[in-house]
């Protein structure tokens, strides 16, 4: 039984130290001590048919894509996929941290009726 609570316990511990580092992480993105993983990248580089491709249609794509980055900045879109992705990771962290605390309380509390 006293192995079971110190168990119990470690589990609990390891739970809220989870949680603790999560929130740590968006605390330091919200100070912006932390960057945020780049998950999803923009590239802007130029496929090689588009470059062979008559001055027309060269010149074409290049006044939309000049109209399409006033309107829309290049980063705005790769920003907010990898705010969001950072987002939903941190909360399965967090989901998973409050699981295993869960799991610690019911070592603390030992077996009653089955249900552990």
């Amino acid at each position: 039984m006293a192995l079971s609570k110190t168990m119990g316990f470690l589990v609990l511990l390891l739970g809220l130290a989870i949680i603790v580092w999560s929130l740590y992480q968006v605390y330091g993105v919200y100070t912006q001590k932390i960057t945020i993983p780049d998950f999803f990248k923009v590239s802007e580089s130029v496929s090689s048919e588009s470059k062979s491709a008559g001055g027309i249609e060269q010149q074409l794509q290049s006044v939309i894509k000049e109209q399409l980055s006033s309107f829309i900045p290049t980063n705005t879109i790769s920003q907010g996929l990898n705010l969001g992705f950072f987002t939903a990771v941190i909360g399965l962290f967090i989901f998973g941290g409050s699981k295993i605390a869960l799991i610690g309380v019911k070592l603390i509390k030992g077996k009653e009726d089955g249900d552990l």
